[in-house]
């Protein structure tokens, strides 16, 4: 099939008017030239069978496509022919419909390709970040590509005689991408009671930490404000956890500024949808809380920030408490923010009320660690074993991790 030179204005107004009125498809006869003799648009397939073929040549028949491809590459026609308008008189050039239309969904679906597999890889990085990173890619891929506008995924750990169960919720755009903008969280308890909240999925906020001669050159650190998985889970224990938020300085976002925030859930007072508001709790300063307690991991800078840091993830943590006589006792520690103070536990997770060990006495105990330490210095002699006064504080762990199926039944 051809297409004279001549004609492309007048099927590019025809065209371009269709689908301003809604029209998606045209119907042309199938001869050796594509003109706008015996051409009509109709809005969809459908209305297209109820065209009247008896008013066309009778020697060639109707063929059927869609407007949009079709348009393209008339109005690619179009400018070519405006560089040399003038130049040459109008002519016949090949027009394959066919091919126009193979070539044009190839390149759709070529794009729609990319963009599910840079949508996956975005969601999967969410996803790590929010503490979900077990959820299988292959199961991203599978509900994207059947395009529904929501999709849900479901996540199950196990934490001691708890479950934990997240049902990430995903939502598709205008523009066709995939979001994680929350996700519900349930927790089933061993005595079959269960609770259930759910906690929006947050983007992650840059500030300025160094200003430069231009915004451009400002140096700048990021902060992430989600609820995790774990700390979901702890939340809804009746803990608290400790986030950064960001100040934001509407004026100039340049002087926007960080700042952290204990939290805890108010199981007394649900609203209409059944979660329970987050109460944000004044000040506490947690470091200084714990340097009232003799604890060994706090002879060690290293091991003394992973203890804060797991504490402010809500989490109930192991430590090794010294005794006045020297000894060592496995207790655990939990940050009470609410009212100042430290809880603790013992190894049967039964509140301990302890008495403070005298600060000149764990000072001591840290200046024999330190004295032992420089010791092995001057040995020289490397070692891959960890010295025990530097015993790294004990993370609970997840004891197993469970893919479900809508039907909430273990894959």
């Amino acid at each position: 099939m051809k297409i004279n030179t001549g004609d492309i204005d007048g099927l590019v107004s025809l065209l371009q008017e269709a689908m301003v009125n809604g029209h998606e498809v045209v119907l042309y006869h199938d001869g050796p030239q594509f003109s706008k003799e015996g051409m009509a648009t109709y809005r969809d397939d459908f209305d297209a069978f109820g065209h009247d073929y008896s008013n066309g040549p009778s020697t060639h028949y109707y063929a059927m496509a869609t407007i949009q491809p079709v348009l393209e590459k008339l109005l690619q026609l179009q400018e070519k022919i405006e560089v040399f308008k003038g130049q040459e008189q109008s002519r016949s050039i090949s027009f394959d419909i066919p091919q126009i239309m193979s070539d044009y969904y190839f390149n759709v679906n070529l794009k729609a390709k990319v963009m599910n597999e840079q949508n996956v890889e975005y969601l999967e990085r969410q996803l790590q970040k929010t503490g979900m990173g077990e959820i299988p890619k292959e199961d991203l891929l599978s509900k994207i590509s059947e395009g529904q506008e929501t999709f849900t995924l479901l996540l199950e750990k196990k934490y001691g005689n708890d479950t934990a169960v997240a049902m990430p919720v995903f939502r598709k755009s205008d523009k066709g991408n995939y979001f994680f903008n929350s996700y519900d969280m349930t927790v089933k308890s061993e005595d079959g009671k269960s609770i259930t909240q759910n906690f929006k999925v947050r983007s992650p906020q840059s500030y300025v930490v160094e200003k430069g001669e231009t915004p451009k050159e400002d140096k700048k650190e990021w902060i992430n404000s989600t609820i995790t998985f774990k700390e979901a889970f702890n939340l809804l224990q009746g803990r608290s956890v400790n986030k950064e938020f960001l100040k934001v300085d509407k004026a100039d976002e340049r002087n926007s500024v960080k700042f952290d925030s204990w939290q805890y859930l108010d199981f007394k007072n649900a609203d209409t949808n059944g979660n329970y508001p987050a109460v944000f709790t004044k000040p506490f300063d947690l470091e200084k809380e714990l340097g009232k307690y003799p604890v060994k991991e706090l002879l060690s800078e290293t091991y003394k920030s992973e203890l804060i840091s797991s504490l402010k993830r809500g989490n109930r943590q192991s430590v090794n408490y010294i005794n006045k006589d020297d000894t060592r006792e496995k207790m655990y520690l939990e940050a009470n923010p609410r009212y100042g103070v430290l809880k603790v536990y013992n190894t049967q997770m039964k509140p301990e009320s302890l008495s403070f060990k005298s600060k000149p006495a764990l000072s001591e105990s840290k200046e024999q660690g330190q004295t032992q330490s420089e010791g092995v210095q001057k040995e020289n002699k490397p070692s891959n074993k960890q010295s025990t006064d530097g015993e790294k504080p004990e993370v609970p762990k997840p004891e197993k991790v469970v893919k479900k199926n809508k039907k909430g039944l273990a894959a």
